[in-house]
């Protein structure tokens, strides 16, 4: 159900899916993941990936709060890159438009796969393609 979050699916898309591909785990899940939802909001808490939803809400392009804080920084520092999922890729892409952005952690990568899904990764950021 992370994983989902991560992929940016909430819990319809991802009963949707279970229903589309016949997996009713899937379909299971979904109604997991919205009634885990539901407790967090019901208790007020929020978890890792539910703050990062929320910066993506915050940091909707031509919102007010995303004017506020682009004019804070000059430079995105990223440490552990190769750590990133979908949802924090898509905040980073929100924060650095006109930035400078800095990658650490990078050669830590050990697994073949796992650099070139880093490689990728990095190019959707700065919207090219690279070769690794």
């Amino acid at each position: 159900m992370l994983r989902a979050q991560e992929h940016l699916h909430g819990p319809k898309a991802l009963r949707s899916l279970g229903e589309e591909t016949g997996r009713p785990y899937l379909v299971r899940a979904g109604a997991v993941l919205e009634r885990y939802i539901d407790r967090l909001k019901w208790t007020t808490m929020t978890d890792y990936e539910g703050v990062v939803q929320y910066a993506l809400r915050l940091l909707m392009p031509g919102g007010r709060t995303a004017a506020e804080i682009f004019g804070l920084y000059d430079h995105v520092l990223v440490d552990e890159f190769q750590d990133t999922n979908r949802s924090q890729m898509e905040l980073l892409k929100r924060l650095m438009t006109g930035r400078s952005v800095l990658f650490s952690g990078m050669r830590q990568v050990v697994v073949g796969l796992a650099a070139a899904a880093l490689t990728y990764g990095v190019g959707l950021l700065i919207g090219t393609a690279m070769v690794g």
